[in-house]
């Protein structure tokens, strides 16, 4: 993962990858680093992506969308990644204090 500044591709290619660091909005405001990758298939965006959060693997969320015309790739794939990590742990369910006896 890298730190600090987002890398990407031209919008030409017919294929590119991203890298990105992510701030929840919901919650704790949890930090997050992704490497997405996407390739351009007639009118639809194939990506794929792996999530870490400190360094450990977290989601790799994958997809299919249909392209806008005109829009860059990169900026959809980005908002899926970030919409992906930001859904993480909505369907979680609370851990319970557990005691020894």
């Amino acid at each position: 993962m890298r730190n600090g500044a987002d890398a990407s591709t031209g919008s030409s290619a017919a294929s590119g990858a991203i890298s990105g660091h992510y701030t929840t909005r919901r919650g704790r405001g949890l930090a997050y680093d992704y490497d997405a990758f996407w390739s351009l298939s007639g009118d639809r965006i194939l990506w794929s992506a792996k999530v870490c959060r400190n360094g450990a693997p977290t989601d790799q969320p994958v997809g299919i969308v249909r392209m806008i015309e005109g829009a860059p790739p990169e900026l959809a794939v980005r908002k899926l990644v970030e919409f992906s990590i930001e859904s993480l742990g909505r369907d979680a369910k609370p851990e319970r204090n557990r005691q020894l006896a």
